[in-house]
C-alpha cells in the first residue's frame, strides 16, 4: 500500500483537531436545538455544506480528513459510515 505524499504539521494537524471538535459540537447542538436528533457529524461532510461552521474556514479538505482521522484513532470521535 503506498504512502500518502502530503503531510501535516503536527502542530497544524492539533489545531485542525480542535476546529474539527469546535465544528462537530456546534453543528450537533444547533441540530438538538432545531429538534433534530443532535449526532455528531461526519466533519469531512461539513466542508462546503450551506451550514459550514466558520471554525473550519482557515482548513483544507486533506486538513480536515487528517484531523478527523487523528481523532477516530485517539478514540475521541467516532464517524458512522453511511
Amino acid at each position: 500500500m503506498a504512502r500518502h505524499s502530503k503531510s501535516i504539521d503536527p502542530l497544524r494537524l492539533c489545531d485542525a483537531a480542535e476546529a474539527v471538535l469546535h465544528a462537530v459540537i456546534e453543528v450537533a447542538e444547533r441540530r438538538g436545538a432545531a429538534g433534530l436528533e443532535p449526532e455528531w457529524p461526519n466533519p469531512v461532510d461539513l466542508i462546503g455544506a450551506p451550514d459550514q461552521p466558520a471554525v473550519l474556514n482557515d482548513y483544507t479538505r486533506f486538513e480536515i480528513e487528517e484531523a478527523t482521522m487523528f481523532l477516530i484513532r485517539l478514540g475521541v470521535i467516532e464517524v458512522r459510515s453511511a
